[in-house]
């Protein structure tokens, strides 16, 4: 998906006066659109034979979750009121 949609954005690129076409970043966007959909999809597939469908498929109810953990580890973001309660409810059916 994330190829796919890199092939749809790339032609409004053009638009950007600030954009500048170099193989750097557009390999870099390649390689992690390559990585984030092959990690994903071994990780999904490995749950599910682990887990089980039932389980695996309650562990994507924390994705939400787990973002505004990292984003608060790595970028210092605090998570909002709602944000927090949503991440709560979420883990309460997880768990």
């Amino acid at each position: 998906m994330s190829l796919l949609s890199a092939l749809l954005v790339s032609p409004t690129l053009a638009l950007d006066r600030g954009f500048r076409f170099s193989p750097v970043p557009i390999a870099a966007a390649l390689g992690v659109a390559i990585m984030a959909q092959a990690l994903g999809f071994l990780l999904w597939f490995s749950a599910i034979g682990e887990l089980g469908v039932l389980r695996a498929s309650s562990l994507s109810l924390l994705v939400p979750a787990s973002a505004y953990l990292f984003t608060f580890l790595i970028l210092g973001v605090r998570p909002t009121t709602l944000e927090v309660l949503g991440s709560a409810t979420a883990m309460m059916g997880v768990f």
